[in-house]
């Protein structure tokens, strides 16, 4: 992770002047309840747990297949916690190559680790966004942005949801609770890039 993308998103969430709403909104008894929480992870085990909170990041890179780089040796597959990569048979020819089942792949990067051919390659590198999430009484996982988000589109997201936020914010709203009333995908379409 580059070590100055935390100082920008902190300095993106300052600059939408959430700290002095918050606290012109409820004074200086700023409980839990009534932050916005953001957690940012560097890779796929999520480990600072963001989808639990209102706005959370996990590194990700997007593998893609050199067909004619693979040797067939199958570390990928071995490599791959989640099994979204088996080897199948490349067309009319009979070699094995990896075969990524994208609804399964966390964009965590092992298998490319793994090859010792480089058929494997990171094609881009990211963020996955997962917004709206929340523990308590009514605990909700927080829902993913399809796509992968750069540096830069991630912080235009987060301004633009935390303007969204201040607009419509209410004691006790949550941004997940926010989301779903004004259409997540509506919300999601407008604030993304």
């Amino acid at each position: 992770m580059e070590t100055g993308f935390v100082d920008r998103f902190v300095d993106v969430v300052q600059k939408t002047g959430w700290s002095e709403f918050v606290l012109e909104q409820v004074g200086s008894g700023v409980s839990v309840h009534k932050r916005i929480r953001f957690a940012i992870a560097g890779c796929a085990n999520g480990c600072s747990r963001p989808q639990i909170v209102d706005f959370g990041l996990l590194r990700a890179v997007l593998p893609n297949v050199e067909p004619d780089a693979c040797t067939g040796c199958g570390f990928c597959t071995g490599a791959c916690p989640e099994g979204s990569v088996s080897m199948e048979p490349a067309h009319g020819t009979g070699v094995c190559v990896p075969l990524i089942d994208r609804d399964q792949c966390l964009l965590c990067g092992r298998c490319s680790a793994a090859c010792p051919e480089g058929a494997m390659r990171m094609t881009a590198t990211g963020w996955r966004v997962v917004v709206g999430g929340r523990l308590g009484r009514l605990p909700v996982l927080a829902r993913e942005l399809p796509g992968l988000y750069d540096d830069d589109a991630v912080l235009q997201l987060v301004d633009a949801l935390v303007r969204l936020f201040m607009q419509h914010w209410k004691p006790g709203l949550r941004l997940g609770v926010l989301l779903e009333e004004l259409g997540f995908e509506n919300v999601v379409s407008a604030c993304s890039l």
